[in-house]
């Protein structure tokens, strides 16, 4: 094994590596920074501090970075250039939104983004669920526990056909698979059905998917 970089902040726990050109970004979650890694040089260095305890990461069509601020419970975008800061969600149904964990894009525009862990009375807050954000700024909520326990990694198939969702409950007797949902035109989810199941072991985390529909 080969050590490209070594983190040297007190507390670390990485996520939501999103490539850009030469080197790729991620997050270090308990310490609130976006790091990047540069293939040219091999060095590490501090992209942005105070990120709200940023998860998920991923690059849009036009190159702005969309990002899950799991410690202000919201959905941001960072104008790369402009390093403007962009708020696209932040309650539903008059509540915050549960941490924002993972998301993903359709060439519409809309963005898929999953949010825990939330509690389990929508009447007191707001709870485990998937959303969508429409290019006009509405946000949808796609799924909701319990018919989701723990909402983790999300991707798309290329087709714009399927949604594939990761469940990753630590408890016993809840769901740890990979759920396939027919993803409609309309950006409505139907067809819920179980892809793997990992239960009684752990589940996945985050996805990523390849041209010819693959996942990993």
């Amino acid at each position: 094994v080969e050590v490209l970089a070594t983190i040297e902040d007190e507390k670390v726990f990485t996520e939501g590596p999103a490539a850009d050109d030469g080197g790729v970004l991620f997050t270090n979650i308990p310490a609130s920074k976006i790091l990047r890694y540069d293939e040219a040089t091999k060095k590490l260095s501090l992209f942005r501090k105070d990120t709200e305890e940023t998860n998920g990461l991923i690059f849009d069509p036009q190159g702005r970075l969309l990002m899950c601020q799991g410690g202000a419970g919201t959905l941001s975008r960072l104008d790369m250039k402009s390093k403007q800061i962009e708020v696209l969600a932040s309650e539903y149904n008059g509540f915050p939104l549960a941490a924002p964990n993972d998301l993903c894009y359709d060439s519409q525009g809309r963005i898929y983004f999953t949010s825990r862990p939330g509690g389990k009375d929508p009447k007191q807050g707001n709870v485990n669920a998937v959303y969508r954000v429409d290019p006009n700024g509405k946000l949808v909520q796609l799924l909701a526990w319990p018919e989701v326990h723990m909402p983790n990694g999300i991707v798309i198939s290329p087709d714009e056909k399927t949604l594939y969702l990761i469940e990753a409950h630590p408890d016993a007797d809840h769901h740890r698979d990979i759920r396939a949902f027919d993803l409609r035109p309309d950006g409505t989810l139907a067809n819920q059905r179980v892809l793997i199941d990992f239960y009684p072991g752990r589940s996945g985390d985050g996805m990523c998917i390849d041209e010819q529909g693959n996942l990993y």
